[in-house]
């Protein structure tokens, strides 16, 4: 028992974001103790649902890929996708690569029929939400087997009255809120838009025992 105990804790110091931070890979990366302290709150959550809402500049992508190599160290996270408005695919490509990830795969409508033939072996991958709430590809993506999926801009899926947008039904409702053992990170600067559904609705693709803004 004491040596599967002290097994058990080496393992957890080795990878532990506190003392193994997965930052700094290529190039200088000034790093905040909040993201540190994010990771260590998230190291002892399984599974890892969350929305991260830090405000603009604060480095909510470098958090959400350090969680990412932090699972993927642990043997949790072998096949992470990524969502994010295709205006922001290019900056979380360059980010991902200054954090030592280079052979991210970039979805797009081109190749996602080679890659679903080929099974999405295990990886990276990223793609535009907007292109990826469509019937056609949604479908290709939604019946893989993903470790971790994050989504950036995550308030884009959202709910006006009882309607729902496609990005909230398709991508949010199909890819997280109907797989609860999925690690899930969302990330947003403007997590509340004034609406108390529309906000519990993201919430609630998470943990679905969430109440309502009364409760």
């Amino acid at each position: 028992m004491l040596t599967a105990f002290i097994s058990r804790l080496a393992t957890e110091i080795k990878y532990h974001p506190l003392i193994a931070p997965y930052m700094n890979v290529k190039k200088p990366i000034e790093q905040y103790l909040h993201q540190h302290e994010i990771l260590a709150l998230l190291s002892v959550r399984r599974p890892v649902r969350v929305l991260i809402a830090d405000e603009i500049g604060l480095g909510k992508t470098i958090t959400a890929i350090a969680v990412a190599k932090y699972l993927e160290k642990t043997g949790e996270a072998r096949r992470v996708l990524v969502i994010v408005p295709r205006i922001l695919l290019n900056q979380w490509i360059t980010e991902l690569n200054g954090m030592g990830i280079n052979d991210a795969f970039d979805i797009e409508r081109y190749n996602i029929e080679l890659m679903k033939r080929r099974g999405f072996p295990a990886g990276y991958y990223i793609g535009s939400i907007d292109l990826l709430k469509r019937d056609q590809y949604i479908e290709r993506i939604s019946g893989v087997d993903w470790d971790l999926i994050i989504i950036d801009e995550a308030h884009k899926m959202s709910i006006k009255g009882s309607k729902k947008t496609l990005r909230y039904n398709e991508v949010g409702g199909k890819l997280v809120g109907s797989r609860l053992g999925l690690h899930a990170i969302f990330l947003s600067a403007t997590p509340h838009k004034g609406d108390p559904e529309d906000y519990l609705s993201r919430l609630k693709l998470l943990d679905p025992l969430l109440g309502s803004p009364r409760e």
